[in-house]
């Protein structure tokens, strides 16, 4: 081989080398622009995490409240059910004190009817005695 040919073929492996140092640097500028996207992509999951923490902590918060909301309901349901039982009797006792009046009404009615006839039967035998 002469001379020639091998600086020609070595003028070629220069320039490939350069072409791959070349193409090396486009690349390393590439990964780097990636790592630097990747980093605010990185930032921007860091912040849906946090807000993903906080809307846990507020469904937590809600769920406290909700748990104390069942506790005074189920303290309200007790209580309600201590007034029905109340009204309940109070009604029972109503109705006995409605009869037991209706009861007396008619003692007292019978009472006043023969209070007038002995009222009557007085008058009678005073002017039969006195007359």
């Amino acid at each position: 081989m002469s001379e020639a040919v091998l600086n020609q073929i070595l003028s070629g492996l220069k320039t490939i080398r350069q072409d791959i140092q070349t193409t090396n640097k486009k690349m390393d500028a590439k990964f780097e622009q990636i790592h630097v996207t990747f980093g605010h992509i990185d930032q921007k999951f860091g912040k849906i995490d946090q807000k993903f923490e906080q809307i846990d902590q507020r469904f937590e918060q809600i769920d406290a409240r909700f748990e104390q909301m069942d506790q005074r309901f189920d303290r309200l349901e007790k209580k309600l059910d201590g007034i029905m039982e109340q009204v309940a009797t109070n009604a029972e006792t109503l109705k006995t004190v409605t009869d037991l009046q209706a009861k007396q009404d008619k003692i007292i009615e019978t009472l006043a009817f023969r209070s007038i006839e002995h009222e009557t039967e007085i008058r009678y035998l005073k002017g039969a005695v006195f007359a």
